[in-house]
């Protein structure tokens, strides 16, 4: 067997361990219940620290620069639980929420702020920064942002270092190009429909489900994951009629691709996407099942 082969059938092997046989792996789960307990706890003793950040914006209208200062709660963990060996060498968890008057403020310095969360494994630190709006922290994000950093955590424990992917490093060299130019587009698609970003959508989308108690596949379009996955549609909507195919391979070629050859990938992730959508809601409805069985068993 030669080595590329080999390395292939451990790759496929660590991806069954990941996703177990549904989409949702619970080792994640467990981890995300308990740290968010503990930020939650901190929250209500007000055990945290507080710091100011200094953002220099400028007027969008006029030009005009000026200076805000934005109040944020610091919550620190020491990591003393694990909930499998992946986890090792996570030390610990960071929780940044910023506080904004209102919900026009929090857009405004969304991208300040970087509000979401970043995985350091090297030095094995989790942090989510989140937001508050006047004084409400949002928990849902919090507890979802987090859920979401502790798979690519996991990806990583078990081997997947998606820092060998040629394709994502080239796609995060281009993130910060201007928004509605052809480069920042194709880098959004490839890195919203990579595998690694998609096994983590599916984390903040059975958070989703439980949280709007879906009882439908139709209303799996309230879910944010699957409002935010049509949003790209939309993105590459805009770039195939809006850029001409000489630009959009030009672009590609970056990536050692093509048009033809991104579309067909782009296919194959969106049925990867939406065949793991399918898979947490079953494995929701399997759940609620079980528990109105062992209520039912309960009872009698």
């Amino acid at each position: 067997m030669n080595k590329d082969r080999l390395h292939e059938i451990i790759i496929e092997e660590v991806e069954k361990l990941l996703t177990e046989k549904n989409s949702v792996n619970y080792d994640v789960l467990n981890m995300a219940k308990h740290y968010t307990g503990i930020i939650f706890k901190k929250l209500n003793q007000n055990d945290i620290t507080n710091m100011t950040k200094r953002v220099i914006s400028t007027h969008a209208e006029n030009g005009d620069v000026y200076v805000a200062n934005i109040n944020c709660k610091v919550i620190q963990i020491d990591v003393d639980y694990r909930s499998c060996e992946a986890y090792n060498d996570l030390n610990r968890i960071i929780v940044k929420i910023y506080d904004f008057a209102d919900r026009d403020t929090m857009q405004e310095h969304y991208e300040d702020c970087e509000i979401g969360g970043t995985s350091k494994v090297y030095n094995g630190i989790i942090t989510v920064n989140a937001y508050s709006i006047n004084g409400k922290p949002n928990l849902p994000s919090i507890k979802i942002t987090l859920q979401h950093e502790l798979e690519h955590f996991l990806q990583c424990g078990y081997g997947l270092d998606i820092t060998n992917n040629k394709r994502l490093q080239t796609a995060n060299a281009n993130l910060s190009n201007n928004m509605n130019n052809s480069s920042n587009i194709i880098a959004r698609l490839y890195y919203f429909f990579s595998q690694n970003e998609i096994d983590a959508k599916m984390h903040e989308l059975y958070f989703d489900i439980r949280k709007q108690q879906i009882t439908s596949p139709t209303q799996l379009k309230k879910c944010f994951a699957i409002k935010e996955k049509n949003k790209y549609l939309e993105l590459l909507n805009k770039l195939i009629n809006d850029f001409t195919d000489e630009e959009i391979n030009n672009e590609l070629s970056k990536y050692g691709e093509n048009k033809k050859s991104f579309l067909g990938y782009m296919e194959r992730q969106m049925y990867y996407f939406d065949r793991k959508s399918w898979k947490v809601m079953i494995q929701y409805f399997d759940e609620m099942e079980n528990v109105k069985n062992r209520k039912r068993i309960r009872e009698d």
